[in-house]
């Protein structure tokens, strides 16, 4: 077994040793850390009432991340990020298939080419990408 097995999985190591050298990995390779990205414009997000995705939804999972819920986070386990640009179109097709990112881009357009009145009201995006998905 390895240093880090033992640590890990030993019911007689203590937990304060086990989070000690956890927390040491984390501090020297930042990289194994779970990176958080979150932005402000998703507190714009809308949905009908009472939506398992609604705007409220958000303040509750970052309340419960970081140095505010050390019982499910270690002091290093977490980077949580809030100030960054928005992905480039090509780093977009790296983590999706070219056919699901032009159905989000056409999507897009139609939502954006409504009239004003009807461009302010919550729009179904999940049911259309479960069909899309479907014909991909």
């Amino acid at each position: 077994k390895t240093p880090l097995d033992v640590v890990a999985s030993a019911p007689s190591v203590k937990i304060h040793a086990r989070q000690k050298t956890f927390g040491a990995f984390f501090q020297h390779c930042p990289q194994l850390r779970t990176l958080v990205l979150h932005h402000r414009d998703c507190l714009e997000h809308r949905t009908i009432k009472g939506h398992q995705e609604a705007v409220e939804r958000i303040p509750a999972v970052l309340a419960n991340l970081g140095p505010h819920a050390p019982q499910f986070f270690g002091p290093h386990e977490l980077t949580v990020l809030e100030d960054f640009d928005k992905a480039s179109y090509a780093a977009i097709r790296r983590a999706h298939s070219d056919d699901y990112v032009d159905f989000v881009w056409n999507l897009s357009d139609q939502f954006q080419a409504r009239t004003p009145r009807s461009r302010g009201k919550p729009q179904a995006f999940t049911p259309r990408v479960q069909q899309a998905v479907q014909r991909l």
